[in-house]
């Protein structure tokens, strides 16, 4: 059986990048696998230039999605002034330095989940021997981050510590159960939903600790962050009515 790191993700707004085309960015009602490895690769200072650290992330770590609460959807309509052209912008300032008369503006609506909470659980895969880091170092790094860190988008910060717990020797069902809220934290009064779902992927069924019930192609397997260029991937999915009464801490 894996050991697995879990860590609590909730933000007033975060934003899960789904396939956008045209002017609508839409987001996923849960973290994707990318943007929970860029998550680990800011914490533990990784650039995003630099492709083959994000890519050994990838190949080396599984990361699983525990639903609490997907909270609500906000859709934003946005509008930003850009310059005519293709011209390259040192900065905001130097961009809107343009003749007013030349600017244009360019529409869209991008789309956020509020007040979400979400259980992430990472493990090593069978290659275990050669990933780059151990569980204790991203636990370490996801308590004090190199780089400020943010839930899909910049705008969208976390709202409490990240709060890492290493659940050795268990199947990932019985990790999420057993990870534990501080007592400070407990007093946040997150929106309790009938169902929790878990995501996964790569596990057998003793490791995951239950019978997915569908299977989804997602298309969000980091290829290239330089380039923005990503591969698909099979994620297993699984719900179950919430039980009442439960002393772990969850919300």
């Amino acid at each position: 059986m894996p050991d697995f790191l879990v860590f609590q993700v909730y933000g007033n707004l975060a934003s899960w990048g789904d396939v956008a085309v045209g002017e609508h960015r839409p987001t996923q009602s849960y973290p994707t696998k990318s943007a929970m490895c860029g998550l680990i690769a800011a914490s533990l200072g990784l650039k995003r230039e630099n492709d083959e650290p994000h890519k050994q992330l990838n190949d080396h770590y599984g990361v699983a999605v525990c639903v609490q609460s997907q909270g609500e959807l906000l859709r934003d309509y946005h509008t930003t002034q850009v310059p005519a052209g293709n011209e390259n912008w040192f900065t905001r300032k130097d961009e809107l330095s343009f003749d007013p008369q030349e600017l244009k503006t360019i529409l869209s609506q991008r789309d956020y989940q509020m007040d979400a909470f979400y259980l992430v659980a990472i493990w090593q895969k069978k290659l275990k021997d050669t990933a780059p880091y151990s569980l204790e170092d991203i636990a370490q790094a996801l308590k004090k981050p190199v780089f400020v860190t943010s839930l899909g988008r910049k705008a969208c910060s976390p709202s409490l510590p990240y709060n890492p717990q290493l659940i050795k020797q268990t199947s990932l069902k019985n990790a999420c159960e057993t990870y534990t809220l501080p007592d400070e934290l407990i007093k946040y009064q997150l929106k309790k939903e009938a169902l929790i779902t878990w995501y996964w992927e790569d596990l057998t069924a003793e490791e995951s600790g239950m019978q997915h019930t569908m299977v989804y192609p997602r298309r969000d397997q980091v290829r290239s962050r330089k380039r923005w260029q990503f591969l698909k991937r099979k994620e297993y999915y699984f719900a179950e009515q919430r039980q009442t009464g439960n002393k772990s801490g969850r919300p």
